[in-house]
């Protein structure tokens, strides 16, 4: 990947970053708590259904929805840093390390974000239990795209470096695996394919099975949950 110094570009990236994460904080601040979703994540009820896992096996997913509608201040700084660092990170993987794209697409990123259909902003950028579910994991799943790309890149690899990416694209993708079940099913399906494909060269085998561990890991929570069995057998018998 090749990286491109531009001196001249970075008061201006350093400028438009603080302006966007001044405006993100400021939506997520004006954002008010749903009266029934996330009043009810916000109390004891909305605990022991994370514990219990006794609505679904999002049990990364639901630790965010009750952290952010049991704190505000919480809510804000995790919901406004949310949507900050998404179009941050997708101009990070569209820019390949040419600094020179990376504030156009940045600008890019955050327009098509404020250009959603309506529809979406109320279920995910408008509702604190949705952004918790949807927004928090696209961050994730875009920590993991970063993670994966570095680890790929040719280079020293010394065995302690290598064991962090290991643990790090393990843990990512079990959290990652426990956010909503769509998102379970794609990820082992991608982490299926980064395990063939790392057949072929040793030094990603380790990294690549360690994503598969984790993806497999996370789909027996989601996937084998009482409450998504109930749903499937009844579909069934329907």
């Amino acid at each position: 990947m090749q990286h491109t110094n531009t001196p001249a570009h970075r008061p201006w990236r350093s400028r438009a970053l603080a302006l966007l994460l001044a405006f993100w904080l400021f939506v997520a601040w004006s954002i008010p708590y749903s009266p029934i979703d996330d009043f009810q994540w916000g109390m004891e009820d909305g605990l022991r259904w994370w514990l219990g896992g006794l609505l679904n096996g999002r049990y990364v997913g639901n630790f965010f929805t009750v952290v952010m509608c049991r704190f505000p201040p919480v809510k804000t700084l995790m919901m406004g840093g949310g949507m900050f660092l998404i179009p941050v990170l997708t101009a990070v993987l569209a820019a390949r390390g040419d600094e020179t794209r990376f504030l156009s697409t940045l600008l890019l990123s955050n327009l098509c974000i404020l250009l959603m259909p309506p529809i979406v902003w109320q279920e995910i950028y408008g509702w604190v239990s949705g952004f918790s579910i949807y927004g928090v994991s696209t961050l994730l799943f875009l920590t993991w795209l970063l993670v994966l790309r570095y680890r790929a890149e040719p280079g020293p690899d010394p065995a302690p470096r290598r064991r962090v990416w290991i643990c790090a694209l393990f843990l990512l993708t079990l959290a990652l695996g426990m956010f909503v079940e769509n998102l379970t099913l794609l990820l082992l399906g991608a982490c299926l394919i980064l395990a063939f494909c790392s057949l072929g060269d040793r030094a990603l085998r380790p990294p690549f099975l360690a994503c598969l561990l984790g993806a497999v890991l996370a789909a027996i929570p989601m996937l084998f949950n009482g409450v998504v069995l109930e749903v499937l057998d009844s579909e069934q018998n329907y």
